[in-house]
């Protein structure tokens, strides 16, 4: 069996109902080699247990329909796409696929979000030079002698 680009096809409608409901299972993995990898699923129109075998691409492209796009949220509690099962999941596709994992994106920066979201850089003052990184000032603690003012005043008749 292999996916077919045709998004009308009935043959991809029906293996691509293997994956509405929940993730895959660890225990539906038949047989896992380089070149194919069997699994089972219940074919919802036939009512039965079915077997297929699919390429890892192909295999990877059925999956890849049901993982939320990025800065979506999605929870997962088990199979494969479980939060203690994804790291060696991951790995395993992609050596499979012979590819290599992409490192994280770099976080954006908040100066960057407050100038793309509300059109103004905060790191430009008010006489539109760029701010730079003076230091810092230690908290200030009233002295002594001015409490000391401040308490004699309050004691004069």
């Amino acid at each position: 069996m292999s996916i077919t680009s045709n998004p009308k096809s009935t043959s991809c409608d029906t293996r691509g109902a293997m994956l509405d409901d929940r993730p895959i299972a660890q225990h539906r993995f038949g047989e896992i080699t380089d070149a194919t990898i069997r699994f089972s699923f219940k074919d919802k129109r036939l009512r039965m247990r079915v077997s297929a075998e699919y390429s890892p691409a192909d295999f990877v492209a059925l999956l890849a329909e049901h993982v939320p796009d990025r800065y979506r949220h999605a929870v997962r509690y088990f199979g494969l796409l479980a939060p203690r099962s994804k790291a060696r999941t991951t790995t395993a596709i992609f050596l499979l696929l012979g590819q290599r994992r992409r490192p994280r994106p770099r976080r954006l920066g908040w100066a960057y979000s407050i100038r793309r979201d509300f059109g103004n850089d905060p790191l430009i003052d008010s006489l539109a030079q760029p701010m730079r990184w003076v230091g810092r000032l230690s908290p200030t603690t009233p002295n002594a002698m001015s409490c000391s003012k401040s308490n004699a005043a309050s004691r004069e008749p």
